[in-house]
């Protein structure tokens, strides 16, 4: 994609590029429908909403110069300039929003950054509830917007979560050595998490001596493992213990299970808008509504 702005729109454009350097790439084709989806899968409201134009006109002298020759170089099947006048055959329009990375090297303010890191998880949370697998969940391919909201903007990897195989990682037979030496009552070896979740990945996928290939069978489609979200989703070090906190069970493939049959049964999940210190809940008395619950509904089965 190549996104830009221009002066004066609180809104940001996108092009699909149809010459990339990039080892995962999908073409225009591709990208455009699944912005398209966009529309019918986000019952949420977590998915910054894209509006696709054709042939859209804009003037030249709207244009960057370099930005221009960059368009006409990545995207000459899209881009056309005819005298004074830019036509893009497609461009996706959309909001402008903040990426959480961003956003928190530009934040100091500590209630704020557990804010928004607690409303990321919610994020993740409620794109499963409406069975949408993101793919890519770095905080960079999320953004909040200006009313604080934090939304996915980023769908190129976006697919079905019932398509998803949620595992645990085999444990390495180093755990014996760790066995034995609780028996024999001498202290456990003390390594970091970075130093545990690389020893695990090394266990994944290195090479054992009598075949070629992972030392178990990993289906780089649809296999998941979420204990190694923790590493992978680039999350601030001060509010990792906030967001586990909150959400913990992300990084755990038994939630994920959980959530992905009640989708596949056909449950509708409850999803809000709101945050908790602003559900209501009715106790049946006139007029007694507190700010603690949310109201309770019966969802049927589809």
């Amino acid at each position: 994609m190549i996104v830009f702005t221009l002066r004066g729109l609180h809104f940001v454009l996108k092009v699909v590029r149809d010459i990339s350097d990039k080892s995962i790439w999908s073409r225009r084709r591709e990208v455009l429908e699944l912005h398209r989806q966009v529309h019918e899968r986000d019952r949420a409201g977590r998915m910054l909403d894209p509006w696709i134009f054709s042939n859209l006109w804009f003037r030249k002298s709207d244009f960057d110069g370099e930005l221009l020759q960059k368009l006409i170089e990545k995207a000459p099947e899209s881009v056309r300039v005819i005298e004074s006048e830019v036509i893009l055959g497609h461009a996706i329009i959309m909001r402008e929003v903040t990426p959480l990375d961003v956003f928190f090297e530009r934040t100091a303010d500590p209630e704020l950054r557990k804010r928004t890191i607690v409303d990321y998880g919610q994020c993740i949370k409620d794109l499963a509830a409406a069975g949408v697998w993101a793919g890519q969940y770095k905080i960079a391919n999320f953004g909040t917007t200006r009313s604080g909201r934090v939304v996915l903007y980023d769908y190129d990897q976006m697919e079905d979560l019932a398509d998803k195989n949620f595992r645990i990682i085999p444990r390495d037979p180093k755990e014996e050595e760790e066995r034995q030496r609780k028996e024999l009552g001498l202290p456990p070896i003390v390594k970091t998490l970075e130093e545990e979740l690389t020893e695990i990945y090394d266990y994944m996928y290195s090479k054992s001596e009598e075949f070629e290939g992972p030392r178990f069978a990993v289906d780089e489609d649809r296999d998941v493992f979420p204990e190694k979200f923790e590493m992978g989703w680039a999350i601030p070090s001060d509010l990792m213990e906030t967001f586990k906190a909150e959400h913990g069970e992300l990084l755990a493939p038994k939630w994920w299970a959980s959530i992905q049959g009640r989708v596949r049964g056909g449950e509708i999940l409850d999803v809000f808008p709101y945050p908790k210190e602003r559900w209501l809940d009715y106790d049946g008395d006139s007029g007694g509504n507190h700010a603690s619950a949310p109201l309770t509904r019966v969802r049927g089965q589809v």
